[in-house]
C-alpha cells in the first residue's frame, strides 16, 4: 500500500491533483496562510508562480529548461508516487518548484516589492534556499521518497546562479547551511518581504566565524545576481581584506 496522501487519494488527472492539494491545505493550514484557491495550468515563460493573497498557483506548460515542462512533470510526479514508482530528476524537481510556491504562501507578511531590487532578489534567494533544503517534506507527505535532493540543491533550475552565490557566501562566512537554515526559516516566516534582506544580513553577521558587519553583507547582497565566477572572485578579494 502506498503511504501518505497519494495512498488515500491516487492521482490520474489534474482534477485529482487539485483535490489532493485541497486536502493538503486542509491538513496543513500553515502552508497556505491566506487560503488555497487552486492550481491552474498556463502557458507562461516561468516554471510556476503564486498569488499569495489567495493561494492560487499557476504551473506552466512551457518547456523553459531543456526537457523540463513543469505542468507535465508535476502531474507525472503525482501519478508515479500514486503508483509507487520512482521519479525522474525533472519530476522530482517539479515538486521542488511547487514547494517553492507553497513556501511563498507560508509567509505571514508578504509585501509589495520590486523583484529586481535587492530586497526582491534576496526574498527569492531566501525562499528558494529553504525550498531546496526542505522540498523532500512534501514528497514524504505525498507518500514518496526524494532521490535527487543533493543534485537539486547543487544544480536546481530556479534562481540557479543566485543560490550558488548565496551558498558560496555562507562558505566564506564559515557558516554551515544546516546551521543557517533555522535562522533563515524564522526570517522567512515572520519578517515582511521588504525587510528580509536586512535581517538576513544581521543574522549572518551574528553567526559567522568571520569579523564582518551586517552593513558589509548588505552591500554584498547587491551583487547576488552576478555570475558565480565574478561573485566568488569579489568575495575572495573582500575576505582577504578582513
Amino acid at each position: 500500500m502506498i503511504p501518505g496522501l497519494l495512498g488515500e487519494m491516487p492521482v490520474k488527472t489534474w482534477d485529482d491533483l487539485n483535490a489532493v492539494m485541497e486536502r493538503f491545505a486542509q491538513d496543513f493550514p500553515g502552508y497556505f496562510a491566506r487560503g488555497f484557491e487552486g492550481i491552474r495550468v498556463v502557458k507562461g515563460n516561468y516554471f510556476m508562480a503564486t498569488f499569495t493573497d489567495r493561494g492560487l498557483i499557476n504551473i506552466s506548460k512551457t518547456e523553459i529548461e531543456p526537457g523540463y515542462v513543469p505542468a507535465r512533470d508535476i502531474l507525472r510526479a503525482f501519478q508515479k508516487i500514486s503508483n509507487g514508482e520512482k521519479l525522474t530528476f525533472n519530476e522530482e524537481h517539479a515538486i521542488e518548484s511547487l514547494w517553492h510556491e507553497i513556501m511563498h504562501n507560508t509567509s505571514k507578511r508578504p509585501t509589495k516589492i520590486d523583484r529586481q531590487d535587492v530586497n526582491g532578489k534576496m526574498m527569492e534567494v531566501l525562499n528558494q534556499f529553504i525550498a531546496r533544503h526542505t522540498y523532500d517534506q512534501m514528497i514524504s507527505i505525498l507518500g514518496g521518497q526524494a532521490q535527487y535532493k543533493e543534485a537539486i540543491l547543487e544544480r536546481g533550475y530556479g534562481y540557479g546562479d543566485w543560490i550558488t552565490n548565496f551558498r558560496t557566501l555562507l562558505r566564506y562566512l564559515g557558516i554551515s547551511e544546516e546551521d543557517a537554515l533555522p535562522h533563515l526559516k524564522e526570517i522567512h516566516h515572520e519578517t515582511a518581504w521588504n525587510r528580509q534582506w536586512i535581517e538576513i544580513a544581521e543574522v549572518l553577521a551574528q553567526i559567522s566565524s568571520r569579523n564582518i558587519s551586517a552593513d558589509r553583507l548588505k552591500n554584498i547582497f547587491y551583487t547576488i545576481s552576478s555570475s558565480p565566477g565574478d561573485f566568488e572572485e569579489a568575495i575572495r578579494y573582500l575576505f582577504t581584506k578582513l
